[in-house]
């Protein structure tokens, strides 16, 4: 019986209420030292989930885990108890259906009346509140393994913190123990009245939570996600303050770089941002600026508002949002519509912005304006196809703003262009009234000889008779002679230059076509391009790969300048060698006429002799034969004499026709000048 347990029979009563008791809320179990169980009570046996008769005469072991069994805790309890001590412990034991059941154990000993020493179990079942610790404890546990911890009391001084916080701040605990708060943030901040606030609250129980920044050993910045926690005991006393954080500072630096990027594009690009089906969100000032909206006019409305309606309903526009809305980012130049209506031409990329999921959360633009190129570009093209159709009098009047110099230099090529092309038409205008004016001068010669021929047959006819002065009259036949000579010497000479006359105007022709290929090369560009273009590639440059488009077309913008510079240099140099090869005309022209008025001094001579020859038959009728003869060679002479005129006035009229061909080879530029029949000043835009 229970009641035997205790020593002093006048204590029974007591000790039997006071038992009585323990057995209604605890456990109670008496063992032999060998772990038999004599006795146990009903919430012993309900714990166990057996019936009490099936307990007693059990060993205690058997309600043990195999491993406490294994480990002899029995054995070495029994000898404690033996000895006279009692053990206090929390275990576990198994019920009927071998689950853990957590007990606070008490095994004391107890001496019965015949001296025999037992053991008296009193548990009480905690599993429950174990369970729960447990649980708690394996969650403290397991944050302490992933996130930083430490803890204060609090005024803030530091208790402890684990080593995922020590090496976020690289100090060791024996540096941080003992020490405020204070020490991971700036002096400035520590000094403020926020931050005593902030101690205060925490001090009373509250709790914080958020991104934080604070001082490492190295005193370098170090950014923190924490939450900080007051601990209150049962009773809603707080008694101490824990902070647990993550170490952000590499994602925290990369936000920051990444939202400083951002905001040094949107100070130079226009950008735009659309939900997935192409509502607009938000726009910067920029892009407003460009297409003439303010912002709260362009959100929440679809970007089809910036194109033409056609392009709008077409499928090529579906399939360009489809394509981000599966993430393919889209760029390219696009033209779109402003608020009055304008075209607008942008570069522009359209990048799809994806959410943790990996869905696409929106689009974003950043675009360039390009529409002065455009119009520049436009502009400069039209003008180019003037001069490739050669009218010289185009000229860009439309103010082309950051690119206007361009205008100005193209203004100033074709200027130039325009004065040497007419320049050169003046000169070889000149140049075909003096060809005319040869050729009139040796039809006329040719006329003469002629005339002078028949006057010799003539003479020859009515000499016939004349036999009288032979001698007189064979001397001045010989002077004629003589004198016939020279004057074919002559001719031949006079002949020989028109001939070099001729090869150069033929010259003259082929430079003419070379200078009407050349011109067709001055439609690409200037001088003065070739540096815009640089100055902008190397603006380009400075843009980085915001502004890599730009720089492939300045650099296509250079090589067309370039091109234009050779051909303007290949221009120079045919005129100049067109106008030495006009010079050499002249000269041959010139010499012709002299050879022309030598050959009229050689006939005057000719004559005359005649004259002589005629007044010596009247007073020698008898040698007028022989002058006859005489005269026949003569004759013969004035004949070749004529058919040399013939051959220089063809060759004269072959020398206009070249000069006049190079004229029309000339008015294939439309020039600017007084000239009434040219073409008014006309401008491009």
């Amino acid at each position: 019986m229970l009641n035997n347990f205790f020593r002093k029979p006048r204590e029974t009563g007591l000790a039997e209420a006071m038992l009585a008791g323990i057995k209604k809320s605890h456990m109670v179990i008496r063992l032999d030292l060998s772990g038999k169980i004599l006795e146990a009570n009903e919430v012993a046996a309900e714990s166990a989930g057996v019936k009490l008769a099936d307990v007693l005469g059990q060993n205690y072991a058997q309600f043990m885990r195999p491993k406490d069994v294994a480990a002899k805790e029995f054995q070495r309890i029994a000898e404690t108890v033996r000895a006279g001590g009692s053990v206090q412990k929390i275990a576990p034991a198994l019920n009927n259906a071998g689950e853990e059941v957590w007990y606070d154990l008490t095994y004391s000993p107890l001496d019965t009346r015949d001296g025999t020493r037992e053991i008296l179990v009193v548990a009480h079942d905690i599993t429950e509140m174990h369970l729960r610790r447990r649980d708690n404890r394996s969650q403290v546990d397991a944050i302490r393994r992933s996130m930083g911890v430490i803890e204060f009391d609090l005024q803030g001084n530091i208790l402890d913190a684990n080593d995922h916080f020590l090496e976020a701040v690289g100090y060791s605990i024996d540096e941080v123990r003992g020490h405020h708060h204070r020490i991971f943030v700036r002096p400035k901040e520590a000094a403020t009245s926020e931050y005593k606030e902030f101690w205060n609250k925490l001090s009373q129980g509250s709790s914080s939570t958020g991104r934080v920044e604070r001082i490492g050993k190295n005193g370098e910045p170090i950014w923190l996600r924490a939450t900080y926690e007051t601990l209150s005991d049962p009773e809603g006393r707080p008694f101490k303050v824990v902070k647990y954080a993550f170490d952000i500072t590499a994602d925290a630096n990369m936000q920051a770089d990444a939202t400083h990027q951002i905001e040094a594009i949107q100070k130079v690009q226009a950008v735009i941002e659309f939900a997935p089906d192409g509502t607009i969100i938000r726009a910067n000032d920029i892009f407003c600026n460009v297409l003439g909206y303010r912002e709260n006019e362009i959100a929440g409305k679809h970007h089809r508002i910036f194109v033409q309606e056609n392009h709008a309903n077409s499928t090529e526009y579906r399939d360009f949002w489809a394509k981000l809305r599966d993430g393919h980012e889209q760029d390219g130049n696009f033209v779109r519509v402003g608020k009055n209506g304008n075209n607008v031409y942008i570069r522009a990329s359209y990048s799809p912005i994806r959410d943790a999921s990996g869905r696409v959360a929106k689009v974003v633009k950043f675009a360039i304006d390009t529409t002065s190129f455009e119009i520049a570009t436009r502009t400069l093209s039209n003008g180019l196809g003037q001069l490739a159709s050669g009218d010289l009098s185009a000229r860009i009047a439309n103010d082309l703003g950051e690119f206007d110099s361009i205008r100005t230099s193209f203004n100033e090529a074709v200027e130039r262009l325009n004065s040497v092309v007419q320049s050169t038409n003046e000169v070889s205008l000149q140049l075909n009234r003096e060809a005319d004016a040869v050729a009139e001068a040796t039809d006329n010669l040719a006329r003469r000889t002629e005339r002078q021929a028949a006057t010799l047959e003539e003479s020859a006819a009515s000499l016939e008779d004349l036999t009288s002065v032979v001698h007189a009259a064979n001397k001045r036949a010989s002077e004629a002679r003589v004198l016939a000579e020279s004057a074919r010497t002559d001719t031949d000479r006079s002949n020989e230059v028109v001939q070099n006359a001729m090869s150069a105007m033929a010259d003259i022709a082929e430079f003419s076509r070379k200078i009407s290929s050349i011109t067709s090369l001055i439609d690409d560009i200037s001088f003065q391009t070739n540096l815009l273009a640089l100055n902008a590639g190397v603006e380009a440059a400075r843009a980085g790969d915001a502004g890599r488009g730009f720089a492939v077309v300045a650099s296509e913008v250079r090589a067309l300048a370039q091109r234009s510079s050779d051909a303007a240099k290949e221009i120079a140099t045919l005129i100049s060698s067109s106008t030495e090869q006009v010079d050499r005309g002249v000269n041959l022209v010139n010499q012709a006429g002299d050879s022309l008025s030598t050959i009229r001094g050689k006939v005057q001579e000719i004559h005359a002799g005649v004259e002589t020859i005629s007044g010596m038959t009247e007073e020698q009728s008898q040698g007028i034969s022989g002058l006859n003869v005489a005269i026949g060679d003569l004759d013969r002479v004035t004949q070749q004499n004529a058919a040399m005129a013939e051959e220089t006035n063809a060759a004269i009229q072959a020398l206009g026709q070249g000069i006049s061909q190079l004229r029309g080879e000339f008015e294939f530029f439309r020039t600017e000048g007084p000239d009434v029949r040219k073409p008014r000043l006309r401008s491009v835009s």
